[in-house]
């Protein structure tokens, strides 16, 4: 499918910049905010405007009864929400002014936005506006019924594999990287036979996996008549000798052959996999996958750490190189007294061996209550009471299976990363009186192994603005503050200065045993603003395309970038982005593009030339009308 359909140049009307650097009164001191219980409830806002309407199927045009419709704005913020009757008819009543967000969901049918160009792809839709005291009762909404994919899942000998799982992977782009996200998945019944409903267009990769696998050698030497009932696993240990281990692997193992996970149409690599395209309400059939046996090897190995004995509750994740791409659930184990583990029936491919665990921040605590003797669980909460908190270890190594069993992985745990600093405020108003209701929180950016497990704690601020998060894995993270909910003034996140870079535009790296201080996060309550009029050729309002800025300099296209922004106009031509960083931009309007590719690089430099140039200073208020020129 065509990331972007079509490119329309918008060519500038005019302009004018509103300047909001102007000082502001300071508000005087006010009291500590009662807690959220505390709080008086904040009336709903109303209005006197109306906006229904009628729900539609796409191919029949009948009305869609009992379907479930959302009305949403932000400014005002309000969100209601309705069932449509028997005539497929919905209202919203008391309405204020602005610009509404109208959605309808029902099952067996794709989500739909009103004014969006793909419905149930996640694309955005068109805001519909609407002015005080008006009525706006004719809005139709057409709904389409979800694509289907069907087909069949045979086992090497081309029979009927039954209780099969196969799952559906949607290819999408997402903070500009193109990955794969679960869609929906279904088992085979007695004939092979599987069906995937509710699916939006896009394209896909189909996996196939048995109802059963082996993960252990009592599973591997099942018996033959358990094999043949369930058409699952079926061991070599019970069709043919046992094949003859290689000297440079565990001897004592005798391999098997097992069924491993299929990609359509016959790959047991996802990467090698090819996509099924499938349109709207398509029902696209003949999906067929035969399942593959190949060698199920076993991966041994040992964990330990700095004290010498491993922590409660240590876990052990195996996580194939594809997965990442496709959200593949992990195995997982647990280590031994010694910190011996296993992994059996691993089919050939590229792994990650991930250990975690916690322990308290203060080693020392744990081994005197050890040489007390305590059991090993009870010293573990002695010391972290005495500590005060727990700290994250972790470890990791990469493994190669190709069909013999691999020996002697060694992991050692270690003491995850901080990320400290210090946050400050600076703008016109008075900054918040007490910063200790704020955190500063991490989030994972990318798709790495450590990326797609990691999780951190939210750091509780100090009075003076000083932050620490701890147990932090390896990975590039995203900063974050919140807490500043019900604040006088907005305050957003400005700067987050680490190491001489902006770590809002950049990402924030942590390597491997190297924690990272001096971070300096700034918060700031002069945002930026960017709006205007978009207009036809005919020079009417239109709201049938999308309008992207994004920054003139190359080096801040690293996705997702606070500098490139998206949006579509509301039904009165007006468009708007906030708080975009002061800086050159370019902006243009778009017939049509998938979700997310705005933050595609080769996009963006095909789109520089036909984009109208512009400059947001700190603070400022800037109106760019736009006119479509063909």
């Amino acid at each position: 499918m065509n990331r972007c359909v079509a490119i329309i140049v918008a060519v500038c009307l005019s302009s004018s910049v509103a300047a909001s650097q102007a000082p502001l009164p300071t508000p005087k001191p006010q009291k500590p905010q009662a807690p959220a219980r505390d709080r008086p409830q904040v009336p709903p806002v109303v209005g006197t405007g109306v906006l229904g309407g009628v729900l539609l199927a796409a191919d029949t045009g009948r009305p869609v009864r009992r379907a479930h419709i959302s009305l949403s704005s932000r400014e005002p913020r309000v969100s209601r929400s309705a069932i449509t009757d028997t005539q497929g008819r919905f209202s919203f009543t008391d309405l204020p002014t602005g610009n509404f967000t109208l959605s309808a969901s029902q099952p067996g049918y794709l989500d739909v936005t009103y004014g969006q160009k793909h419905p149930g792809a996640g694309g955005l839709g068109t805001p519909i506006h609407l002015a005080d005291r008006q009525h706006l009762d004719d809005v139709s909404l057409r709904i389409p019924r979800g694509g289907v994919l069907t087909g069949t899942v045979t086992d090497d000998n081309g029979d009927a594999v039954f209780g099969a799982q196969v799952r559906s992977f949607r290819s999408v782009m997402r903070s500009g990287e193109r990955t794969l996200e679960p869609a929906g998945n279904a088992r085979t019944d007695d004939r092979g036979v599987f069906r995937i409903p509710a699916l939006p267009p896009g394209e896909y990769l189909v996996s196939a996996t048995p109802r059963a696998q082996p993960n252990a050698a009592a599973e591997a030497t099942a018996t033959a008549d358990a094999v043949a009932r369930t058409k699952a696993i079926k061991p070599l240990a019970a069709e043919r000798p046992a094949r003859a281990t290689p000297a440079s692997a565990d001897s004592d193992a005798a391999l098997t052959d097992g069924f491993a996970p299929v990609f359509y149409p016959g790959t047991t690599t996802a990467s090698a996999a090819q996509l099924v395209s499938l349109e709207v309400s398509q029902e696209r059939a003949g999906v067929d996958v035969q399942l593959r046996l190949v060698p199920m090897a076993r991966i041994d190995g040992a964990l330990n750490s700095p004290s010498g004995l491993l922590p409660p509750g240590t876990q052990l994740e195996l996580i194939e190189a594809d997965a990442i791409r496709i959200n593949r659930d992990a195995r997982t184990a647990r280590p031994g007294a010694d910190g011996a583990f296993s992994f059996a029936a691993v089919p050939p491919g590229r792994y990650t061996v991930f250990a975690r665990a916690t322990v308290p921040v203060e080693e020392s605590a744990l081994a005197k209550a050890l040489t007390a003797g305590q059991r090993p669980d009870a010293a573990i909460k002695k010391a972290a009471k005495t500590a005060g908190e727990l700290q994250a270890m972790w470890a990791m190594a990469e493994v190669t299976v190709d069909g013999r069993n691999v020996s002697g992985v060694s992991l050692a745990l270690h003491v995850g990363m901080s990320v400290s600093g210090r946050l400050t405020f600076t703008g016109m108003r008075a900054p918040p009186t007490d910063l200790t209701r704020l955190r500063v929180s991490i989030e994972p950016l990318g798709r790495s192994v450590t990326d797609a497990i990691a999780t951190t704690k939210p750091a509780l601020v100090g009075a003076d603005g000083a932050f620490a998060v701890t147990g932090v894995l390896p990975g590039s993270y995203q900063l974050k503050v919140t807490g500043l909910a019900g604040t006088s003034a907005t305050w957003t996140l400005a700067t987050a200065i680490v190491g001489g870079r902006d770590a809002l535009d950049t990402g924030l790296e942590v390597r491997p045993n190297e924690n990272v201080t001096g971070a300096h996060l700034t918060m700031s309550d002069q945002s930026t603003q960017l709006s205007g009029t978009l207009q036809d050729a005919a020079g009417a309002v239109t709201a049938d395309y999308f309008v992207v800025v994004f920054s003139s300099d190359h080096s801040f296209w690293t996705p997702p970038s606070r500098r490139i922004q998206a949006t579509r106009p509301g039904t009165d031509g007006h468009f708007a982005f906030r708080n975009l960083p002061p800086g050159d931009y370019r902006v243009i309007a778009l017939a049509d593009i998938e979700s997310g590719a705005w933050l595609d690089p080769a996009l963006l430099r095909q789109w520089l030339g036909a984009a109208v140039p512009l400059s947001l200073a700190k603070g400022a208020a800037l109106v760019q009308d736009l006119r479509i020129s063909r």
